[in-house]
């Protein structure tokens, strides 16, 4: 099941790479999601970890999330690398959570 869900997010990021030479990060918000980016989940002395959450506006009850970690091998890149990917899993009907670690 998650697979396919995973299968489908990277299949809507397929398609708009061939349709156009560059893909933003993050694209442009569908009326139907909600997007809470910078919320801080957690603080380790004077840092914050933050995540960005996506979530379909017309939720009618609780929700699978799907936790989304970028690459990096703990030294390089940020949640906002995933914000696609989040995206598109929301208007799939998932909230999804994008995290830096």
């Amino acid at each position: 099941m998650v697979r396919r869900i995973l299968m489908d997010a990277f299949d809507q990021v397929t398609m708009r790479v061939n349709e156009a030479e560059t893909v933003p990060m993050t694209p442009a918000l569908p009326e139907n999601i909600s997007a809470h980016p910078d919320l801080t989940y957690r603080s380790i002395g004077k840092k914050e970890l933050k995540l960005d959450l996506y979530r379909p506006k017309e939720l009618a009850g609780p929700a699978p999330l799907v936790v989304l970690i970028h690459g990096g091998c703990w030294m390089d890149g940020t949640r906002k690398e995933m914000g696609f990917y989040a995206i598109n899993l929301a208007r799939l009907g998932y909230v999804t959570a994008s995290v830096d670690y």
